[in-house]
């Protein structure tokens, strides 16, 4: 692809004439998988801060889990064995489908947000609150990852061509609209 292909295909993009897509799965690997250093050769320019982004909300998915563990029994007892069970199993499935379809944020920001706000009910509950709020970052880490990566990717491919070249064949999925 020439550099002025490129140029004209950016401008059908920021124009609404066309739709660039970006497989969730790929986009997130594209940031875990290489070095920096192999992923700046090919591209031409750091992606590091990307990739710190991406990498640190793959890495607090499953702390915030961990730590849900450990508040579940403060929270319930010897019950917390069983909660943090079913955040475990919830949490898998989730983070099982959160790579597929559109990437959207809201559900698991709201639910996220909605756990941070019961904290001002009131202390009366707040090893619960607390617990809640740990599996709530853990399901919005999670998509975060997913999330964060297609929107990266998308702005590199917009912005360099040798990113768009790289990826138009395994991540990216170019529809003209109408």
């Amino acid at each position: 692809m020439t550099t002025e292909e490129h140029e004209q295909l950016v401008k059908m993009a920021r124009d609404g004439r066309i739709l660039i897509g970006v497989e969730p799965a790929v986009a997130r690997r594209f940031f875990t998988d290489p070095s920096s250093e192999n992923l700046r050769k090919a591209v031409g320019e750091s992606v590091a801060f990307q990739r710190l982004v991406v990498l640190a909300c793959l890495l607090l998915g499953p702390v915030s889990l961990m730590m849900s563990w450990v508040l579940a029994v403060f929270a319930f007892g010897w019950w917390g064995i069983l909660a943090g069970l079913v955040a475990l199993l919830a949490w898998a499935s989730y983070n099982g489908r959160a790579s597929m379809g559109k990437q959207r944020i809201i559900g698991t920001a709201w639910f996220l947000a909605l756990a941070i706000a019961a904290g001002f009910l009131g202390d009366t509950y707040l090893r619960f609150q607390i617990w809640l709020v740990a599996v709530a970052a853990s399901f919005f880490f999670s998509r975060l990852t997913y999330y964060s990566a297609v929107g990266f990717v998308r702005s590199l491919v917009l912005r360099n061509r040798l990113a768009f070249e790289l990826l138009s064949e395994k991540a990216l999925v170019v529809r003209q609209v109408g």
